[in-house]
């Protein structure tokens, strides 16, 4: 796409008329304001090889953006359907349309008002043709503008929530702040003393065997409790039954606290079984 000078406001005389017809600004702002696109061809009326779009009089020029595959140098406008307005001396064109541009030097004049040709009728039929498709391409970028405005403003929802989300979580860390900042030691010292009573246990149960202690430290806190409270109950008289019938197990030899003291071994062997494997 190439910015280029199309037109300046001058006079030009056509043999179809006595006077010159004059180009002046306001046809030219006329002609910027009032023409959406148009196509480029070769000579008048010749090989379409672009587009014009994008018309503007800025300077005391009439421009336009240009795309061709060509390399071009020299544009000349083809108007019709003018107004020309006898001034005297010459004849003052407005009104109109733009027809095409031509690679050509000498602007083309088809005023139908005046009895245009056949052949600016198919150059009209080709600009509204371009001009169709024109836009039907406006549409669609269009369309798809306007879909993704209907994104942007979906992920914009979302963010608005997330940020929502995020200050409710500031006033809520800010309101509760002081709370958690005073039972902060309350929980340490919780922690520590549950450290210290673990380290109790564990001492107790290992009677300052290292690697005894070792093996329990795979125990819960609860399971060490369960463990000491089965070794530490109380152990009946010697000699007497747990039914209080003495002598129970005379005829072997065993009294009735040894036969329940390697019962309750064996119960807590079987629970602790891991830690009474014997060392290979």
């Amino acid at each position: 796409m190439e910015r280029v000078s199309l037109f300046k406001p001058c006079e030009i005389t056509y043999p179809e008329y006595d006077k010159p017809v004059k180009y002046t600004e306001e046809f030219l702002k006329h002609i910027a304001s009032h023409t959406l696109g148009s196509i480029l061809v070769e000579s008048h009326y010749g090989k379409n090889i672009g587009n014009v779009t994008n018309l503007t009089f800025t300077d005391g020029e009439l421009f336009a953006d240009v795309s061709s595959s060509q390399s071009l140098q020299k544009f000349s406008p083809s108007f019709s359907d003018l107004t020309l307005v006898d001034e005297g001396d010459y004849l003052v064109a407005t009104d109109g349309k733009l027809v095409e541009v031509a690679s050509t030097v000498k602007p083309r004049l088809d005023n139908s008002k005046e009895g245009g040709s056949t052949m600016g009728e198919e150059t009209t039929n080709k600009t509204n043709e371009f001009l169709a498709k024109e836009v039907e391409r406006l549409n669609k970028e269009l369309a798809k503008k306007d879909l993704q405005e209907e994104r942007t403003k979906e992920k914009l929802k979302k963010y608005d929530e997330m940020d929502k989300e995020l200050q409710e979580l500031r006033e809520w860390k800010e309101t509760n702040e002081k709370v958690i900042e005073e039972q902060k030691p309350i929980v340490e010292q919780f922690q520590k003393q549950q450290a210290e009573h673990r380290e109790k246990l564990l001492e107790t149960v290992s009677k300052g065997n290292p690697q005894l202690k070792e093996q329990f430290e795979s125990f819960s806190t609860e399971n060490l409790e369960t463990y000491i409270e089965l070794h530490t109950e109380e152990q009946p008289a010697a000699g007497v039954a747990s039914n209080n019938a003495p002598g129970l197990n005379e005829g072997n030899g065993e009294t009735q606290e040894e036969a329940e003291q390697k019962a309750r071994s064996e119960a807590v062997q079987g629970m602790f079984s891991d830690l009474f494997t014997k060392e290979e």
